[in-house]
């Protein structure tokens, strides 16, 4: 019988699977280095992606600052102009009260009294508070009867704290 060795056989198949092994394994590397170098290349261009977004969000904030400073301005100008508003309508109101007090006042006076001296303290809104002809009429006579003073034939009116 002839003897055939089989270990050089043996050898070489087992040389050829551990290069086979060797080789997928470096395959294996290689493509999961290529895996993780594209998912860092997405994350990267993701993460730059975002930056841009909050930059342009950041400008336009800033913008939106600028706006709502500038409305707050405006808001103080308005304020400031309505004051003015009602300060020259106040005047307005006001401007007809001493031709009205006087008016009143020469109705309300006696025959034979005659004013010298009329004194003006602060100001004087007898009837500007929406009141009806009678209670007008009924706070001139009180505001007169308060204002005149009899001195030697003489009368003096002074304003006693109807103020406003």
């Amino acid at each position: 019988m002839i003897l055939i060795n089989l270990l050089p056989h043996r050898e070489e198949k087992r040389q050829r699977r551990k290069i086979a092994f060797f080789a997928g394994l470096g395959a294996a590397a290689a493509a999961g280095l290529a895996i993780v170098g594209i998912w860092y290349l997405v994350v990267q261009q993701l993460t730059s992606a975002q930056q841009a977004r909050n930059d342009f969000l950041n400008a336009e904030i800033k913008k939106l600052e600028v706006q709502i400073k500038d409305i707050a301005t405006l808001r103080a100008e308005i304020e400031s102009l309505k004051a003015r508003q009602k300060a020259v309508e106040d005047l307005q109101i006001d401007r007809n009260v001493p031709v009205h007090l006087l008016n009143e006042l020469v109705k309300q006076t006696p025959e034979g009294i005659y004013f010298r001296v009329v004194k003006h303290d602060g100001q004087v809104r007898p009837f500007l508070d929406g009141s009806t002809p009678a209670a007008i009429m009924a706070q001139v006579q009180r505001l007169s009867e308060a204002f005149i003073e009899h001195r030697a034939g003489a009368a003096e009116v002074r304003g006693t704290g109807a103020h406003r």
